[in-house]
């Protein structure tokens, strides 16, 4: 069965609004932040194999006099501290500013990798972001949340295979499993409020003066998603690219968005390809942009179709002159490609370009997660040979 090795990174977050914040600023000027991911991995069945509770980041923000943090944000200026408007570690945080280091765990950084075989097994990661302060915790509850949830997420595993439970949409949250995080913290909506360590997306629970409720949200990978991802700019910031949202109840402020990104990596023992699919290159003396395609090169006609297709001009790698000389026109044996607003869908086969009639014959060869789209026109010179029914 095919199978592929998949990384998750948290590239950076916006605060679209700071929280609330205590008056005397002891965990220094405007927001300081950590970002917390834990993930699960199920089988088919349902069974857990693999469960790794959520870790903190370094603090991000204010570093005047606060040893071991991440200077963040402009409130402070080059000392930092997040304000409205913020963004980490760049102005552009959806798009990765550099390979995730070995030695630090802070955006941009790497949260899982793995191998995902099709119609085999599936990862449920979840990424949080906290507003650090002073005060009473409510760590040791998401993590309670985490150790207690084994059950649910094997149950959605098992609606993903059966198909019973949609194949898109790649997030979904803790309440469409029943389940939310959950505690009691007095004083935390009185007038005052309450300096404490907790999740940004908090909201009040209806019926409890005291309760506060936070619906944690989850990515989850199969390897049809995975795949499907590499092709698709779900939330307008580039293939493979999503965003978290977590809004807080307005007594709160906060309203942050974490960006993640899905790709793939070869394995251990895997030769590395320098073109793969989808790659989007330039020469470093020429203008044209070219996307990759079972190892042809498709010209990209103009600045609209790269955005609409492929991300737009921060996916363009350039590589040196007379790399893409050799590249073929015609993509190798058994890839699946259609032209943007052209229906038919086409496998190559024996340098032609065969018609693949129905979605049945498409799923055959894998489903739509492996058709590959093109600009419009490219397909035009490939031979036409018999469809395939």
């Amino acid at each position: 069965m095919p199978s592929g090795r998949f990384r998750v990174t948290v590239n950076g977050f916006v605060c679209t609004n700071q929280t609330w914040d205590d008056a005397f600023n002891w965990d220094g000027k405007a927001d300081e932040v950590f970002i917390a991911v834990g993930y699960k991995r199920a089988n088919k069945s349902g069974v857990i194999l693999e469960s790794k509770e959520p870790d903190q980041t370094p603090i991000m923000g204010d570093t005047w006099n606060l040893p071991n943090r991440v200077q963040a944000g402009s409130a402070w200026g080059e000392r930092g501290g997040i304000i409205s408007g913020d963004a980490f570690p760049t102005r552009t945080p959806w798009l990765r500013s550099q390979e995730p280091q070995v030695d630090r765990n802070w955006p941009p950084y790497k949260v899982w990798e793995g191998n995902l075989a099709q119609g085999d097994d599936a990862v449920f990661i979840t990424p949080t972001i906290w507003e650090w302060d002073p005060g009473q915790d409510f760590w040791t509850g998401l993590i309670d949340w985490f150790r207690k949830t084994d059950d649910k997420f094997g149950k959605r595993a098992k609606e993903i295979f059966a198909g019973q439970w949609p194949a898109i949409g790649w997030i979904f949250d803790a309440a469409s499993l029943g389940i939310q995080a959950l505690a009691t913290i007095p004083g935390m909506w009185s007038i005052g409020g309450k300096s404490m360590n907790r999740p940004i997306g908090c909201q009040r629970k209806p019926g409890d003066p005291d309760g506060v409720l936070f619906n944690p949200q989850t990515l989850v990978l199969t390897y049809d998603m995975a795949m499907l991802l590499q092709a698709e700019n779900p939330h307008g910031k580039g293939n493979g690219i999503l965003s978290i949202r977590y809004s807080d109840d307005p007594f709160l402020k906060g309203d942050y968005t974490v960006y993640l990104q899905v790709d793939t990596v070869p394995g251990p023992d895997t030769l590395v390809d320098p073109f793969p699919d989808l790659s989007i290159v330039r020469e470093t003396s020429r203008p044209e942009v070219y996307v990759i395609v079972g190892g042809a090169k498709f010209w990209i006609p103009d600045p609209p179709t790269l955005f609409r297709l492929y991300g737009g001009w921060a996916a363009v790698r350039v590589v040196p002159d007379g790399q893409l000389r050799n590249l073929s026109s015609i993509p190798k044996e058994g890839t699946i490609v259609r032209e943007e607003h052209s229906a038919p869908v086409w496998r190559i086969e024996g340098n032609q370009k065969r018609h693949i009639t129905t979605p049945t014959v498409l799923a055959r060869y894998g489903g739509w997660s492996y058709v590959r789209v093109v600009p419009d026109n490219s397909l035009a010179m490939i031979p036409t040979g018999q469809p395939i029914n």
